[in-house]
């Protein structure tokens, strides 16, 4: 098995870099030390911090060649950011990254990888809605669509901001207000953008909130059943395709048939809260699920629910 030691600063600080080398070196026919890898942080805006990053990474890298083990690899991460502000600001691209490190990289003679993902994808989709309702608390004012957190939840996990717009026309006398813009999902933390200045939408408008190609679709989940949405791939001439299908409440019971046949044990908390599910579909008891199961009997039912799966 080839290896790449993650240096991150934990390590470096405790000085924790022997300590894996001499487990390493403990298991020469398991392990193959082929690389160093750091990881720097997120949504980055200056390139200086990769280069600075590679100065203690190549000195590590010396060490460690030092004791025998043949390095090819410097993986320096990614973490570069995007205008999720959408202010005009000219940030570093992947050729400045690598173009900051090129020479200490090449000193050493080292493969560099570098880990771009964001910076490369976040601003190529967005996740577009409707406007469900206006409404206000007296001290507040909500524009209400469809999306919710379930679909896009970076801004109630991380408080990210993403860029929000309306895409339909505001009727000529549309007042401005400041909103947040929230999903029907009952929590608190259910919102998409906070004191937004927009016009007030009429129900049924288009909302889109922008840069949703990272960290998005990929973190998405069927809380309080929303199902996942579609997707499409638009072409530079304004062809669409459907690229991914919108899931279905079947879908999400096509998963629950399956799991209910290895959870049936009967201090199983969800099963407990799917027999209203069992008695809408009509589906039989449960077997029996005993205390103890032998191996033969676990695999028995691995390859039945693997089968199941497939099946589809």
């Amino acid at each position: 098995m080839c290896y790449c030691v993650s240096i991150q600063m934990l390590i470096l600080r405790n000085e924790k870099l022997q300590w894996f080398l001499d487990a390493v070196k403990a298991h020469p026919k398991e392990l193959k030390l082929v690389g160093a890898h750091c990881h720097l942080g997120s949504t980055i805006t200056k390139v200086d911090i990769f280069r600075d990053a590679s100065v203690l990474m190549v000195n590590y890298i010396d060490e460690i060649r030092s004791q025998g083990f043949e390095i090819d690899y410097l993986n320096i991460g990614g973490g570069l950011g995007i205008d999720y502000y959408h202010t005009g600001a000219v940030l570093p691209t992947p050729r400045d990254l690598i173009d900051t490190v090129r020479e200490l990289v090449l000193s050493r003679n080292l493969n560099l990888i570098i880990e771009p993902g964001r910076s490369l994808i976040a601003n190529t989709c967005c996740f577009v809605n409707h406007v469900t309702g206006v409404k206000t608390n007296g001290t507040k004012n909500f524009i209400v669509i469809d999306g919710s957190m379930a679909e896009l939840i970076r801004p109630s996990l991380y408080g990210a901001y993403q860029h929000i717009e309306l895409v339909s026309p505001s009727p000529p006398d549309a007042e401005i207000s400041t909103f947040d813009v929230v999903g029907p999902v009952c929590e608190s933390a259910d919102f998409l953008g906070k004191d937004r200045e927009l016009p007030t939408p009429p129900k049924g408008a288009g909302l889109v909130v922008h840069d949703a190609g990272a960290y998005c679709m990929s973190m998405a989940s069927t809380y309080n059943l929303k199902m996942r949405p579609p997707e499409y791939w638009v072409e530079d001439d304004g062809t669409v395709s459907k690229i991914r299908h919108g899931e279905t409440f079947e879908d999400h019971l096509r998963f629950l048939r399956c799991f209910s046949m290895i959870c049936d044990h009967p201090r199983c908390d969800f099963i407990e809260e799917m027999t209203s599910v069992r008695r809408l579909l009509r589906m039989p008891p449960p077997e029996p699920f005993p205390e103890t199961v032998d191996q033969s009997q676990a695999h028995d039912r691995a390859r039945h629910l693997t089968h199941m799966r497939q099946s589809i």
